[in-house]
């Protein structure tokens, strides 16, 4: 078994809140990383922290939530999401190919997402709209 999928599946089996716990935890499987690694390797799995505990966003479900966009001009997006879920709904919309957006801020419950140009900001809260 190869250390991503060591560290996925225990992920998966355990609440994982700190990297050293998933350090302990591979090298109980004979598995030994640097904590560097271990944070390389979380961003090119697509692991984050998520209502405080470290979980692989693409096994994530995508689940039917109530949200809000609001424009804050000139160029910034308010997202307001329920409690916990800011942060890996951030890390998508980083990921994604969304037009206009330079970048995002998560909070809890609430992300604010940076537009450029300021012309591309209702074209922007449209289209992230379609991907929420």
């Amino acid at each position: 078994m190869n250390t991503d999928t060591t560290i996925l599946r225990l992920l998966k089996q355990h609440p994982i809140t700190e990297q050293a716990q998933l350090q302990k935890l591979l090298e109980a499987e004979g598995i030994q990383v640097t904590q560097s690694t271990l944070s390389r390797t979380f961003r090119r799995l697509s692991v984050a922290k998520v209502g405080g505990r470290y979980q692989h966003l693409n096994a994530l479900p995508t689940p039917a939530i109530s949200f809000s966009v609001q424009c804050a001009p000139p160029n910034l997006l308010v997202v307001k999401v329920p409690p916990g879920q800011a942060s890996g709904i951030a890390l998508r919309l980083d990921q994604s190919a969304l037009p206009g957006l330079v970048g995002t801020i998560a909070g809890d419950d609430t992300i604010l997402v940076v537009v450029t140009p300021p012309e591309m900001l209702e074209a922007t809260r449209s289209k992230l709209m379609t991907l929420l």
